[in-house]
C-alpha cells in the first residue's frame, strides 16, 4: 500500500451511527403496513443492507408492490428524523481532517443527500470528493457496483485504494471489488465473523487509522 492514493469509507456504523432513525423509520413502516415491528436488536444487525432486503430479512416477503410501499414509508419518516438521530463518531472529523491528504470518498447503501445533509451539519462534507449512495447505483452492496464507479469517477487505480468499513458485506463488496479492505469494529460485526475474508487490518475505532495508514506508506 505505499502507493496508497484514495480512502474509501462505508457510512453507517464505520463513519457514524444511524441505528435509531432507522429503528424509528422501520418501526413506522411497518406500522403504516398492519406488520409487527421488527427486535430493535435485529433491526440492527441488518444495518447496511438494502431496504428490500431488510423487509424480506424480517417478512419472508419480496413482493414488489409492498415493499415499494414500505421503502416510500420509510424514507418519507427518514426525511423527517434521520438526519437529527444519527451521530458522527467522535474520532471522525480529526481523522478526517488528518487524511485530507489522500482522495477521501464514502460508497452506502443510505442515500447520498442523507449522507450530505449530516456532513454539512458537521462541516466534513468539503472533505470528501465524492459520495456514491443506493440511489446513484442499479445494484447494491454486496455488488461492487459503487465502490467501482467511485474508482472511475476519483480516475483511482484499486492497487491503490483501500475500503473502510464495519461489516460482511463491506467486506464482501470490497473483495468483488478486488480492492484492499480494513475492518473497523464499531459496529455489530465481531472480529471473527471475518474469518472468511481476507482483511488488510482490523482496527477498534478509526482514530486508529492514521497511524495505520502511515506504516503501510512508509
Amino acid at each position: 500500500m505505499k502507493n496508497l492514493d484514495c480512502i474509501l469509507f462505508d457510512f453507517d456504523y464505520t463513519l457514524a451511527d444511524s441505528s435509531n432513525g432507522i429503528i424509528e423509520c422501520m418501526g413506522h413502516a411497518f406500522r403504516k403496513l398492519g406488520l409487527p415491528e421488527p427486535d430493535p436488536v435485529e433491526i440492527r444487525k441488518a444495518i447496511g443492507k438494502s431496504l428490500p432486503e431488510t423487509f424480506e430479512l424480517f417478512t419472508g416477503h419480496n413482493c414488489t408492490k409492498t415493499v415499494n410501499e414500505f421503502r416510500k414509508l420509510f424514507r418519507a419518516r427518514a426525511d423527517q428524523i434521520m438526519a437529527d438521530q444519527t451521530y458522527i463518531y467522535e474520532p471522525v472529523p480529526k481523522v478526517i481532517e488528518i487524511l485530507q491528504q489522500y482522495r477521501l470518498g464514502i460508497v452506502s447503501t443510505k442515500f447520498s443527500y442523507r449522507i450530505r445533509e449530516i456532513l454539512e451539519r458537521e462541516m466534513l462534507e468539503k472533505y470528501f470528493e465524492l459520495i456514491i449512495g443506493g440511489e446513484n447505483v442499479s445494484k447494491n452492496k454486496p455488488d461492487p457496483e459503487g465502490l467501482l464507479l467511485a474508482l472511475e469517477k476519483l480516475n483511482a487505480a484499486k492497487d491503490r485504494a483501500i475500503y473502510i468499513g464495519d461489516s460482511q458485506v463491506d467486506a464482501e463488496t470490497a473483495k468483488r471489488a478486488r480492492i484492499s479492505f480494513i475492518a473497523v469494529l464499531t459496529g455489530v460485526t465481531e472480529r471473527h465473523q471475518f474469518r472468511n475474508y481476507d482483511v488488510l487490518e482490523f482496527i477498534d475505532d478509526l482514530s486508529q487509522l492514521p497511524a495505520l495508514i502511515s506504516d503501510f506508506s512508509s
